[in-house]
């Protein structure tokens, strides 16, 4: 008594059909041709009508991904169209159909999903105070951090614009935890507290997923459907395998590899070395950053001073651990240059000074000196 029969054009993964897919009281059914997909339609119509359930018409319906199917095609179920649709959500991702990308706007969903709670998780300090870094931190990657994140394990980045969206809601809600202006550089808010940059958790995600999948049993559709991705000599072909090569490849500090063989993933190290060349990338790029900027000067010259053996240079750094909020809000608007010194406004470029004023302007009002009105001069 098989609800939803195999036909001719279903796709096959190796040796194995897959026609459909369940979770929980969802059912997704695919196949290469329309005709295919009405026979298990109605095969789906009358199963559940011999096993006292109900398919829920108003609920089905149908997309097609690469192309269009014509005026003339209808899908039907007990004598009712069935609704063609180029957007639908299945298991908490959202496809679309079409030449655009089809994750396009999952992307914009996710993000505006992020930044409703970034509002409201910023907005509690208006009823306790101004929020600790560590709890906003905890915030984040509780209520905040699984939305910029959803799918990106089989979601890849191919398409920067999108993914642009997710990165805004992440810097939008640093800033305004440590109570920064968008003047700050977005290098500075992952070098002091340790939040991993969206581009390249996002690569750990898919990194850790393809490990995964490899390590599965060979009859999970998740196995067959990256084994199907491969040549026979085990060297990755597949649309996925070199999107994810790609996405390592445009990184803001790439990661390269020479070969992609199915038998090197399977060595015991190669993942864990991988998850590391990424990380290490992901600091050298915060790294590389802190030295271009005239400003921060106090961060650069954190960077620059000999650490202690075992510790890290980028995390919650401690003066975010300071008890009174006053103190490291200001320790953090200092060593961010957020500061309203003539320094670090007057250089700033606005509509009526499109070039900034010149350092030798920037003096000092407080004095009758003619100085610069820098950090270490009002220090």
């Amino acid at each position: 008594d098989r609800a939803i029969p195999v036909h001719a054009d279903d796709l096959i993964f190796g040796s194995t059909v897959i026609c459909y897919m369940e979770h929980a009281d969802d059912v997704a059914m695919f196949s290469t041709g329309w005709r295919a997909l009405q026979e298990k339609i109605a095969s789906f119509y009358k199963w559940c009508r011999r096993n006292f359930m109900t398919m829920s018409l108003l609920k089905t319906e149908w997309m097609v991904f690469g192309g269009s199917p014509g005026k003339t095609v209808s899908l039907m179920a007990n004598g009712v169209c069935l609704k063609l649709v180029d957007v639908y959500k299945f298991i908490g991702v959202i496809f679309m159909s079409g030449k655009d990308n089809t994750f396009r706007r999952h992307y914009r969903n996710k993000a505006a999903e992020a930044k409703a709670v970034s509002a409201v998780s910023v907005s509690l300090s208006n009823h306790i105070g101004v929020l600790p870094p560590t709890d906003g931190i905890r915030i984040y990657m509780s209520c905040i951090d699984p939305h910029l994140t959803f799918g990106a394990e089989v979601v890849l980045d191919t398409a920067p614009t999108h993914r642009k969206k997710l990165e805004n809601v992440q810097v939008y809600f640093l800033r305004r935890l440590l109570g920064l202006s968008h003047h700050v550089p977005t290098f500075a808010l992952f070098l002091e507290t340790g939040v991993m940059p969206i581009v390249y958790q996002h690569v750990l995600m898919a990194i850790r997923h393809l490990r995964v999948a490899l390590d599965l049993p060979n009859g999970e559709y998740t196995y067959l459907a990256l084994i199907d991705s491969a040549w026979a000599n085990g060297d990755p072909k597949g649309a996925w395998f070199t999107g994810l090569k790609s996405v390592l490849k445009v990184l803001p500090m790439p990661v390269l590899l020479p070969m992609w063989l199915l038998d090197d993933m399977r060595a015991p190290g190669w993942f864990p070395a991988l998850e590391k060349k990424v990380r290490d990338a992901a600091i050298n790029w915060i790294h590389s950053e802190a030295q271009k900027p005239k400003k921060c000067v106090l961060l650069q010259k954190r960077l620059s001073l000999p650490r202690p053996k075992g510790t890290a240079s980028h995390g919650l750094q401690p003066y975010l651990l300071l008890g009174l909020a006053t103190h490291w809000v200001a320790f953090t608007k200092l060593m961010f240059s957020d500061y309203p010194l003539a320094f670090e406004v007057l250089r700033r470029r606005t509509r009526y000074r499109p070039d900034g004023v010149l350092r030798e302007w920037h003096l000092c009002c407080f004095c009758e000196e003619e100085e610069v009105e820098t950090v270490e001069h009002i220090t």
